[in-house]
């Protein structure tokens, strides 16, 4: 029996030297090789790399572009409300509310005859002293020219408080002309781009003053199509090359405005690395089978054998998978839904504080408040779903909640001219979830 610490005899290393260093040098020039061609091809990849980031920021600037459409909708709708209703000062105020962007709101039925006009809870102090003349201006516009969306330039000054407000009017197919004071920074901070962390953005209005959402170091650069990695490691991004895209924003009546985006080229980069491991390793498979093809029984069963727990533990991360992405949109739901919810309860307990306990409306905002908390206990229930928790149980009367149903659902039973009684003066009680029941 030979000691295992005995040198291997000359014909079995022999072999195994020049195995590996054929491999060696197989592989050596598949790096070559592969370095050769990812050189040759990244001035294609970097323009394909910048057109899909240029039609990143024009879906933006398309965006853009509709909640401008929005506006024009929503100077009809007003339009339309006004003429059918004389509470002039309420429906422009939830107008407003609704649109944070949206500052003041003015309108008139006919030329010189002023009916209402209204600034937002939130909107800044003095907003309304800025925009005043401009709104005036475009009224009269509107009046003269209907069914076109007019749009002021800035009303004024940059730096000034009001540098980035602009007032559209329109006088749709009926009811007055109605026209908005509008803080175009809110707008562009709804833009996409400006979550990206391997981007900075900038945006010029028409007198090429930069938006106080801009990246600041970029805003004075005014870079060229190709950033250098000096240059994009002092915008904060990765230390590689950037390149710059830009597309016009239409927003008012002026020259168009500017959307200039750097992105850093380190996810070309990436892939470029991805690829060349991908190169490595799939030539180092070639090479390594061609020389084991002695042992490809051997590597066959090991590699079924991790077949099979790959599949396993595939099948254990798809379930995985699934409930944390029910628990991502039970969450996205929640905070989607409950934002407005509480702005609308709000509203509501605050109408209720200025009308008091005996107004004859009073009971249909309690109602309201009363059915918000039931939506958000609903909410809830959705995040339960994926969290669960002990149900509410307590002693429930049927009577009550069938009653307080058919309160809900009284308005949509008068129109069609039905009349809905609930029957029972003993209390019947169950032992349940009262919100369960009532949705039931």
């Amino acid at each position: 029996m030979l000691s295992r610490s005995a040198p291997a005899p000359l014909v079995t290393r022999r072999p195994l030297l020049v195995v590996s260093v054929v491999l060696v040098g197989a592989l050596t020039v598949l790096v070559g090789v592969g370095a050769r061609v990812l050189a040759h091809d990244r001035a294609e990849l970097v323009s394909q790399f910048a057109a899909a980031r240029q039609r990143a920021i024009d879906e933006a600037a398309a965006s853009m572009a509709s909640e401008i459409s929005d506006i024009s909708d929503d100077l009809d709708l007003a339009a339309n409300l006004l003429a059918d209703s004389t509470d002039d000062d309420n429906i422009l105020h939830s107008i407003a509310t609704i649109k944070r962007e949206y500052l003041v709101m003015h309108a008139r039925t006919t030329a010189g005859a002023a009916t209402v006009k209204v600034t937002a809870f939130d909107a800044p102090r003095g907003a309304d002293a800025i925009v005043s003349a401009t709104l005036e201006e475009l009224i009269v516009r509107a009046e003269a020219e209907p069914g076109t969306l007019h749009a002021s330039g800035p009303v004024a000054p940059p730096g000034s408080a009001g540098a980035w407000y602009r007032v559209y009017a329109r006088r749709g197919p009926r009811g007055p002309a109605v026209a908005v004071a509008i803080d175009t920074a809110i707008l562009l901070g709804r833009m996409k781009l400006v979550r990206d962390p391997l981007a900075r953005i900038a945006v010029f209005d028409g007198r090429g003053e930069a938006a106080t959402l801009s990246d600041p170091a970029l805003a004075a650069l005014h870079p060229e199509p190709m950033l250098d990695a000096a240059t994009a490691q002092r915008l904060g991004l990765p230390a590689v090359d950037a390149v710059v895209v830009t597309t016009p924003l239409v927003v008012d009546g002026g020259p168009p405005w500017t959307l200039l985006a750097a992105a850093s080229t380190e996810p070309l980069q990436t892939q470029q690395a991805t690829i060349m491991r991908r190169v490595l390793v799939g030539g180092g498979i070639v090479l390594v089978l061609v020389c084991a093809a002695a042992g490809y029984i051997l590597y066959a069963t090991f590699r079924a054998r991790t077949l099979r727990e790959r599949v396993k533990h595939e099948q254990r991360l798809l379930h995985s998978e699934k409930l944390v992405t029910a628990g991502q949109l039970a969450a996205g739901i929640a905070h989607e839904i409950g934002t407005p919810l509480s702005v609308a309860r709000g509203r509501v307990e605050l109408a209720m504080s200025r009308l008091g306990p005996e107004h004859t409306e009073a009971a249909n905002h309690a109602l309201v408040i009363d059915q918000i908390d039931r939506v958000t206990r609903l909410i809830q229930q959705l995040l339960d779903y994926v969290r669960p928790t002990p149900a509410s149980v307590m002693d429930v009367d049927l009577v009550r909640s069938l009653r307080s149903v058919r309160e809900l659902l009284a308005p949509q039973a008068a129109k069609r001219k039905v009349t809905l009684e609930v029957s029972g003066d003993e209390p019947a009680a169950l032992r349940t979830d009262p919100d369960q029941v009532q949705q039931i």
